[in-house]
């Protein structure tokens, strides 16, 4: 039966003794019960894993997350599930999945919530899921990361030593989508010659100046499987990719809704009156408005609870 093979690829530095499975929403995944072993490849502390799965009839999500096995002790990666959108195929393909074991950073999940993703850094672009297209050409590379701290005039671009990259030309590097931001993805068709290569990302701002990730350029390795008889597809899946160093500051209006008074309502204080205080923050400058009290102030059961400058309360984003 025809089938799309799906070949994993994850760099985890383990002691000895603990191993790193796989496990996701598919049957040759463990359907989220029954964890599929990786190999120890000795090179790079990389961990290895092929699967072969039916070709998909229509656009399909698969996912997935790695564990940790400590001698039948398991600890799951943190963050949300990997994720693999897929087109119709009509035809067999390789998918080499290079993956990043997933880390908690708070800083960066922080940018990742409703506050900026839909308010601070909103971006007009149509939102709408990217599915991976079967291979037109013999050879194709699909770049994936997370990006949240990236304003909404900025674009991201991917940027290598090859060709198809701009060989470290930033005016010539590949655009990122952005349409499930702070998801980005672009792909490309590439030469087998271009491989080893090296690339890293970097944010366009609106004036033209660039601003380059400095961690070191992620290095790309060639093709494990050397059969270009057969379409391939090598998925390079990073995390959070962070090229703006410089934490978001923001300037607001702190207040309680009961000191809103307008003529246009009770008198004491009415969400209808948050309308007029936009207004008053637009004229001003300000980005940001907080409620009080914006979170539970329950603590004790008293009457003190509802005291609404407690410190739960003190720090807001967005009503």
């Amino acid at each position: 039966m025809a089938s799309v093979n799906l070949h994993f690829r994850v760099s985890y530095h383990t002691d000895f003794g603990r191993n790193l499975l796989v496990c996701g929403g598919i049957p040759e995944l463990g359907n989220w019960d029954k964890p599929v072993p990786l190999t120890y490849t000795g090179h790079n502390d990389e961990w290895d894993l092929t699967i072969s799965i039916p070709l998909p009839k229509t656009n399909t999500t698969i996912k997935y997350k790695y564990l940790i096995d400590d001698q039948s002790r398991r600890e799951w990666e943190p963050e949300k599930d990997h994720v693999l959108n897929l087109a119709p195929a009509s035809a067999p393909f390789n998918l080499e999945i290079v993956d990043t074991y997933r880390w908690q950073d708070h800083v960066q999940d922080a940018y990742s919530r409703s506050a900026f993703v839909d308010a601070v850094h909103h971006r007009d672009t149509v939102k709408k899921v990217n599915y991976i297209e079967a291979p037109s050409t013999s050879f194709e590379v699909y770049f994936s990361c997370v990006v949240p701290h990236i304003r909404s005039d900025q674009k991201l671009i991917v940027c290598g030593s090859c060709p198809e990259l701009g060989s470290w030309d930033a005016s010539k590097g590949l655009e990122m989508r952005d349409n499930e931001y702070p998801f980005f993805s672009a792909s490309c068709a590439f030469s087998r010659s271009s491989l080893p290569f090296e690339y890293k990302y970097a944010i366009v701002k609106s004036d033209g100046y660039v601003m380059w990730d400095i961690n070191e350029n992620f290095k790309v390795a060639p093709l494990q499987d050397k059969d270009d008889s057969v379409k391939t597809i090598l998925c390079l899946n990073q995390y959070f990719i962070n090229p703006d160093k410089a934490l978001y500051h923001g300037f607001g209006i702190y207040a309680p809704l009961f000191s809103l008074r307008s003529s246009d309502s009770c008198g004491i204080g009415q969400y209808s009156d948050i309308k007029k205080l936009v207004d008053v923050c637009n004229k001003m400058g300000a980005s940001l408005i907080q409620l009080l009290p914006i979170n539970d102030t329950t603590d004790k059961g008293d009457w003190a609870d509802s005291y609404p400058y407690r410190q739960v309360s003190c720090f807001a984003l967005h009503p």
